[in-house]
């Protein structure tokens, strides 16, 4: 199936055919700068889907105002979609998705600030912690150190744990500044089989472990959930945006409690991903490396 999208001017601004070919007829510099007409999971939208997109760039010298221009799916409509009122400023790029949303939104700028092989504070306990754990103070003595993923099993680990374990218990501190600006919140995981997540030490998301804000002992057995990365696929995503008064300007800290179905499972997997948006250009600050910006939630313009 050709997918045909056009974008538009009130003067002919380009034709682009997904998957067959282009010509560019541009005005001011606006072009098409990437495609995707099959997206899977490359880009995700607010809603945790993965629509079609294709992103403009201004390559001019001077900001251009969106709204002189439309996007259609068909030559009989060429006018179908205006796109927003928005200033793109020269060399600045910008997505739509090719969704049927039909939203306005404006960009926001998305950093994923824990991502993965990043280290971790981790431990495989033998008993029940302290209930303390989840909190940014609690003292690490005697948890491990290594990077994400962590189990065993499906050769998607980094930190390999004995085979066997029922669970492991994680803890990641990171800083975040400008929070005025921030807008968007969201936590990525692949897992194997169960999750609580806590976002100092408040419960965020959890998936195969009870009801939420219940207790999950560390020797709970989870609904099995088979890890998806290492088979080409990609994590569960989770749009904590509600949590995002939680979070401290200095010190924060994320943690996360994986189990497995049983001690005789044959793999457990923990990857989990932080990734913010925020409503400016170039204001965020952390402690974390970032490693994957746009790598997951995109928020941007849908027709």
């Amino acid at each position: 199936m050709i997918i045909m999208v056009q974008v538009y001017r009130l003067r002919f601004l380009f034709f682009l055919v997904f998957g067959v070919s282009f010509n560019v007829k541009s005005q001011q510099g606006l072009k098409i700068n990437e495609i995707m007409s099959s997206n899977t999971f490359v880009v995700y939208d607010e809603d945790g889907d993965t629509p079609d997109w294709f992103e403009i760039i201004n390559t001019g010298n001077t900001a251009i105002n969106l709204s002189d221009y439309y996007a259609s799916d068909g030559k009989k409509n060429l006018f179908k979609w205006q796109l927003p009122d928005y200033h793109l400023q020269p060399n600045e790029t910008f997505l739509v998705y090719a969704s049927g949303k039909d939203r306005l939104q404006m960009p926001l700028n998305w950093h994923t600030i824990i991502d993965i092989k990043q280290s971790w504070k981790y431990l495989v306990p033998a008993s029940e912690p302290s209930t303390a754990w989840k909190s940014f103070s609690f003292a690490e003595t005697g948890w491990l150190t290594g990077p994400s993923g962590i189990g065993f099993g499906d050769g998607d680990d980094n930190t390999v744990i004995p085979a066997g374990k029922i669970s492991v218990f994680m803890r990641k501190k990171f800083t975040l500044t400008n929070l005025e600006s921030l807008k968007s919140l969201w936590f990525h995981i692949d897992y194997d089989d169960g999750f609580v997540a806590y976002l100092n030490g408040a419960e965020i998301c959890r998936a195969g472990l009870g009801a939420p804000g219940s207790a999950v002992p560390c020797n709970m057995s989870a609904s099995l959930h088979e890890a998806k990365i290492y088979q080409g696929g990609s994590p569960d995503a989770f749009n904590i945006s509600d949590f995002i008064h939680l979070l401290n300007k200095d010190e924060n800290v994320l943690a996360i409690q994986v189990h497995n179905a049983g001690t005789g499972s044959s793999d457990l997997s923990a990857i989990p991903f932080l990734t913010v948006g925020y409503a400016e250009k170039d204001r965020i600050e952390c402690t974390c490396f970032i490693v994957r910006a746009n790598a997951y939630p995109v928020s941007s313009f849908q027709f």
